[in-house]
């Protein structure tokens, strides 16, 4: 069936996935890095923090700001 909605929204906004996310120090992650590749194959760098203000999607295209969420898509906790 199909929504009318793409894929990245899909992976941006849809339910039932649960991840465990860290962010690390670029020194901590070289230090980590063999060791955690090792231990948990499935383990991916999914982006990086940098200095200034916002949330931004890069792909292969370029990249572009993330609008803040609009309390549509995801699941609400609390409801």
């Amino acid at each position: 069936r199909q929504s009318g909605r793409t894929q990245r929204a899909h992976a941006l906004a849809d339910g039932e996935d649960h991840e465990l996310l860290a962010t690390l120090a670029p020194a901590a992650w070289r230090a980590l890095r063999s060791t955690a590749e090792r231990r948990f194959p499935a383990l991916a760098v999914i982006g990086s923090v940098r200095r200034g203000a916002g949330l931004w999607l890069a792909s292969e295209d370029g990249g572009r700001p993330l609008r803040p969420w609009d309390g549509r898509g995801g699941w609400i906790h609390g409801r």
